[in-house]
């Protein structure tokens, strides 16, 4: 074998034991020995650590910076290793760690990443986590722990070809990627015979429907015709039309030749009659204008009558005016005789100064007395007042405590939430949504029941699984459905519903009634605790017999074998028994486990502390009373004092007021004579009032006469208007009665003149819509058929037209009958219809997929075959090998052991493995390998033997095995000894490190082995003691 590879030196600084150390191994066999604790290990480790290894891999820490020597911040290795088969290059593996987290990669003092750092060292088939190659002290044991899969993997990375690894693992991916191919297949072959048997049983509902459709394109057919048939129809109308419209207009042209003669006369006895008329009218509205003059003149005698009223009324009111003001005076008069008494009354009893200030200063020195106790007692209300609110405060507070106790669906609701958000937002959902289920609909169980006693909630949370009691209850399976489809679908929740048959009342009784069970001890059954709607309460007797599951005192745990067959669990108040029969023996045993609350329906509140919060609202109410009591006696306090200082300022204010009565009576009195004064200057004139009126009077009179005047001129010339009219009208009568024959004849012609008019404009009117409906209808029957007419060459409907009949009510009434038929076959299921398609189209994926799978399958089988004749001949042949070299070395020691390949199925390479087996004693049988059955030192001897049996057959540069002799009896491990030599120094085999803290005396030694004695430890003053006295 060549160098590349092997290990020519390894260097550490501050790693573990070691501050600096060189280690320069042999190309062959290296034994390492050394007491325990020197740091043989180390080197291992260095390497191990040094190649890229993880510190998992030495199975002492996992943490890389327990590597570091101890005090020191960082360490560093470098290995050397043979980059060629000469050996007469290295390579450098570099790598420095530090205690804040650096790990740093180095190849020849060049950095790369660790992936990178690994693939190099791979080039050269090292491989530190392998077993085969690498065994530490610490592993050894995980050795024999490796199943026959593990052994063949890390045998065939050890001595096998890089080409035969890729082969095997190849061989596994396709093996692993076949199966999985014929899992989806044989699932695939599933789908498609389930999609085929479904679209059978829908082929005669999609044969229904395609006779329909077929029926539903004649029916199109037909209504194109009927719609060109029923344009032919009010083309026909159309026609017909235009004929009566020409006859009309003949019969109008020969009334119009019938007038002309007597038309020129007419219109001489019309221009006539109209001067007439107009003479006439002229008159009369000379009439009206007199009318109107006449009506203006009357309206001016109105005016000057009440001319006269008026004048008439303002002299009666001066008459009145100067009467009023002369009582005025006489009264004014009285009241200054009266000020006149008082004033000299109040100059009798006016008092001296000095009387007055003394009553004063005593009413202001009550005064402040009653207003200082007015403050004191206003401090006291404020006080009182604050303390009130206060009291009022804490009531409120706890009312609302009460209420938010009492509200036990609010604490329901919340504790749902807490247990499972998805049942309390599709609760919320179901709330505003009601309306669009049909049956009633439950909330979930938890808010739909109710306990008797808080204390009970444990046993129902007990019983009743945590998934019942957050569904919802649907007594309309659809409406369930439709709960399901936008909660789980649409709104992506997780939540539980069931089925609640309808019921007014509890169906389920309990077998044995609740007196009978009294002497068990039992007092109730989980019916009775709860209340709740009937389909609530059925569905868990249904599905966890409430009914039949009892409430009993401790006690009743003794009395097992005595309760009747029909309670299989019951509840104490600290447990739950179930009870099981044996269908065999009969035997009887019960199991009780301790309760365990869910919390979920124990939300309510103590009594206890709801009495106490109503007993603080009780005492804060009297509280509250006492205090307005003495704030209204405050009250009552303060409204007395506020009297007596209204007493004392009215007293102060009539001593004071006193003192200014002689002046106000003197002021009084100059007032009222002013006012006499000015009433005897304002007297009215009743005589020059009279001599005004008379004037006025005499004016008024000679314009009502005037007016009358005018009156009478105007209806004069009224009357010669009137009877000129009167004349012209009788001379038109007779005008119009010697000319009445003519005029006769000349309306009757031309009456028939406007009959034969109003004709043909009413016949015009048909004919315009009937060329609109012709229109309307040519157009709907052009879009009908692709705007073609049935009278064209390439008409796309000519032979299916001719199907039907040409008549437009027979065609109509075979329609009639057709869509009936389409009527009776049912209306058509288009998500049936779709869902078959899509069915008929998933198959043919399917069957696509299948083909696809069997063809990738072959070429998968292909590919294994190849691959397996490569690679199956050179793995049987390495493991016969190494059984030949397994068998040999053991028995050369007196044992027997074999290796062979273990596998299920030629093509189950996952299963494929290598199985050791030994046998060290004449009586034994060959057995396994494992660390349960043989001891230690046996499974060392059989580790460090298989190890050699790989060894010149090895792709791998270099072993290590550290302390594998350790355990071994002195006879096996001198053999070993023997064996580990004569494989490992022969020319062209690998390197190979025996790290041992011992080794017995007298054994074989080769010139090709080198051996390394380890001294380290406080006791070497020198670390170099031993280089010094080499090279002295």
């Amino acid at each position: 074998m060549s160098k590349r590879g092997k290990i020519f030196s390894v260097a550490c600084n501050d790693f573990v034991t070691y501050n600096e150390v060189m280690f320069f191994p042999g190309e062959y066999l290296n034994i390492v020995i050394g007491p325990n604790g020197t740091g043989k290990s180390t080197l291992v480790s260095a390497i191990v650590i040094g190649m890229g290894g993880k510190p998992e891999l030495l199975s002492r820490s996992s943490d890389l910076t327990d590597w570091i020597k101890h005090g020191c911040e960082e360490a560093f290795i470098e290995i050397h290793v043979y980059e060629n088969d000469e050996g007469d290059s290295f390579i450098a593996f570099q790598r420095m760690f530090n205690r804040n987290g650096l790990d740093e990669y180095k190849i020849d003092d060049k950095r790369y990443s660790r992936k990178q750092f690994l693939l190099k060292v791979k080039e050269y088939n090292i491989q530190v986590d392998n077993l085969c190659q690498f065994l530490p002290q610490d592993r050894v044991q995980d050795f024999a722990k490796m199943n026959p899969q593990e052994m063949l993997l890390n045998t065939q990375m050890s001595v096998c070809s890089p080409e035969v690894q890729e082969h095997f693992q190849t061989l596994c991916d396709l093996r692993e990627s076949q199966l999985k191919e014929g899992k989806e297949a044989s699932t695939r072959q599933k789908e498609l015979e389930d999609l085929i048997a479904r679209n059978e049983a829908l082929r005669p509902h999609i044969e229904n429907m395609r006779v329909r459709d077929d029926m539903i394109k004649d029916l199109e057919i037909g209504k194109k015709k009927l719609a060109w048939l029923d344009y032919e129809k009010w083309n026909k109308q159309l026609v017909e039309h235009t004929n009566d419209l020409n006859q009309a207009q003949m019969k109008l042209n020969i009334a119009d030749k019938k007038l002309e003669p007597v038309r020129k006369q007419a219109e001489i006895i019309m221009n006539t009659k109209k001067k007439m008329e107009t003479k006439i009218a002229t008159d009369s509205e000379k009439g009206q204008k007199f009318i109107k003059e006449l009506n203006k003149q009357h309206d001016q005698l109105d005016r000057l009558s009440q001319e006269m009223i008026s004048a008439r009324a303002q002299l009666r009111q001066a008459i009145q005016n100067a009467r009023a003001r002369k009582n005025d005076i006489d009264q004014a008069k009285k009241i200054l005789i009266a000020l006149k008494q008082d004033l000299a009354e109040s100059a009798s009893r006016q008092q001296s100064v000095e009387e007055i200030q003394a009553k004063i200063n005593a009413l202001t020195a009550k005064f402040h007395e009653y207003s200082e106790k007015k403050v004191k007692l206003g401090q006291q209300r404020g006080d009182l007042q604050d303390q009130l609110r206060n009291i009022r405060h804490n009531m409120e507070s706890v009312k609302s405590r009460i209420a938010n106790m009492e509200n036990r669906e609010k604490q329901k609701m919340q504790a749902l939430n807490n247990k499972d958000d998805n049942a309390a937002r599709a609760a919320k959902w179901l709330e505003n949504n009601r309306h669009i289920f049909r049956g009633h609909v439950y909330n979930p169980i938890a808010l739909e029941i109710n306990l008797l006693d808080q204390k009970y909630a444990k046993f129902i949370e007990t019983c009743v699984g945590m998934r019942d009691l957050v569904a919802f209850g649907f007594e309309d399976p659809e409406d369930l459905e439709l709960f399901l489809h936008e909660t789980r679908q649409n709104q992506k929740l997780q939540v539980n519903a069931f089925h609640a048959e309808s019921n007014d009342q509890v169906t389920y009784q309990p077998t044995h009634s609740i007196d009978q069970m009294r002497k068990f001890g039992f007092k109730q059954y989980l019916i009775d605790i709860i209340q709740g709607p009937a389909p609530i309460l059925n569905y868990l007797c249904k599905l966890y017999r409430i009914h039949e599951t009892p409430i009993c005192e401790d006690k009743t745990g003794t009395m097992i074998d005595q309760l009747p067959r029909e309670i299989r669990l019951f509840f104490t108040d600290t447990q739950r028994f179930v009870i099981n029969i044996s269908r065999y023996t009969g035997a009887v045993s019960s199991m009780a486990t301790r309760l365990q609350p869910k919390n979920l329906l124990n939300c309510g509140v103590d009594p206890e502390i709801i009495m106490s919060q109503q007993n603080k609202l009780q005492e804060l109410t009297r509280e509250s009373d006492h205090k307005r009591n003495a704030l209204g006696q405050i009250d009552d306090s303060i409204k007395q004092l506020e009297d007596q200082i209204s007493n004392v300022n009215l007293e102060k204010r009539a001593i004071t007021n006193s003192g200014n009565e002689l002046k106000n009576f003197a002021e009084k009195v100059k007032r009222q004579e002013q006012k006499i004064k000015e009433l005897q200057n304002n007297v009215i004139d009743i005589d020059s009032e009279r001599a005004k009126f008379k004037n006025r009077a005499k004016q008024i009179i000679e314009n009502i006469i005037r007016v009358h005047e005018q009156i009478n001129n105007k209806i004069k010339l009224y009357a010669d208007s009137c009877f000129s009219v009167d004349t012209e009208r009788q001379k038109l009568q007779i005008f119009l009665n010697n000319n009445s024959e003519i005029d006769r004849q000349i309306h009757i012609l031309h009456e028939e003149v406007t009959r034969a008019r109003r004709l043909v404009t009413t016949i015009e009117q048909h004919v315009a819509n009937s060329r609109a409906e012709q229109k309307k209808r040519e157009k709907e029957a052009l879009s009908l058929t692709n705007n073609k007419n049935p009278k064209d060459k390439n008409f796309p409907f000519k032979e299916q037209f001719k199907k039907f009949p040409n008549e437009y009510d027979q065609l109509n009434t075979n329609l009639t009958e057709l869509q009936a038929r389409i009527d009776l076959i049912g209306t058509q299921n288009k998500n049936v219809v779709e869902e078959y398609e899509q069915r008929a189209h998933k198959i043919k994926e399917v069957e696509s997929k299948i083909r696809n799978s069997k063809n990738r399958d072959q070429e998968v089988q292909n590919k294994i075959d190849d691959l397996h004749s490569k690679w199956y001949p050179e793995i049987t042949r390495v493991v016969k090998v190494i059984n030949d070299n397994f068998s040999h070395f053991m028995s050369s020691m007196g044992l027997a052991g074999e290796v062979e390949m273990s596998r299920k199925g030629p093509h189950d390479y996952l299963e494929y493995g290598i199985t050791i087996r030994v046998k060290y004693r004449a009586s034994e049988q060959m057995a396994i390998l494992d660390r349960t059955y043989q001891s230690g030192g046996e499974r060392a001897v059989a580790i460090a033997v298989y190890t050699l049996s790989l060894q010149h057959i090895s792709h791998v540069p270099f072993r290590c095995v550290d302390e594998i002799n350790q355990g071994m009896d002195p006879k096996n491990e001198r053999k070993i000894f023997e064996m580990l030599v004569n494989e490992t120094c022969k020319i062209g085999n690998s390197q190979y490190f025996f790290i041992t803290p011992k080794l017995l005396p007298n054994l074989h030694y080769n010139e090709l082995m080198n051996v390394f004695i380890v001294h380290n430890g406080k006791f070497i003053d020198d670390p170099y003691v031993f280089v010094k006295k080499s090279l002295a």
